[in-house]
């Protein structure tokens, strides 16, 4: 059986060193980038495909309680098992912290075809 490989472009559009084309980025890197660009997506944000993304940069902005993380971790939810078909979602996790206003997400997952476990932590922090 022969393995899949999933690509694609980097986001930072660094030139490869020897070809000088634009950077790609392979199977759990590729798969990592495109889950934090869909997390970091706020609905309606890309043309023609409005119901890609999430609603957590606004919620940053909201009072810190139970539902709101329950609210978060359901649309990360979501939007992985609807736009990442190459991940295949074992368990999300949300820390608010309003003393920092910030959140802390962590999401398990494992990439098609393949058994090692990924995780991709990201903190969201408010700006205003």
């Amino acid at each position: 059986m022969a393995t899949r490989i999933f690509t694609d472009i980097d986001f930072n559009f660094k030139p490869h060193p020897i070809s000088g084309d634009v950077a790609t980025r392979v199977n759990e890197n590729a798969v990592k980038q495109s889950l934090r660009s869909l997390i970091l997506t706020t609905n309606y944000e890309r043309p023609f495909q409005s119901q890609i993304g999430t609603p957590i940069k606004n919620m940053l902005f909201e009072h810190s309680s139970p539902l709101t993380q329950q609210i978060i971790t359901r649309a990360i939810e979501d939007t992985v098992r609807n736009f990442e078909p190459r991940a295949s979602l074992r368990e999300v996790g949300v820390n608010l912290n309003s003393d920092n206003n910030s959140i802390d997400i962590r999401i398990e997952y494992t990439i098609l075809n393949s058994s090692p476990l990924q995780v991709l932590n990201l903190t969201l922090e408010r700006t205003r």
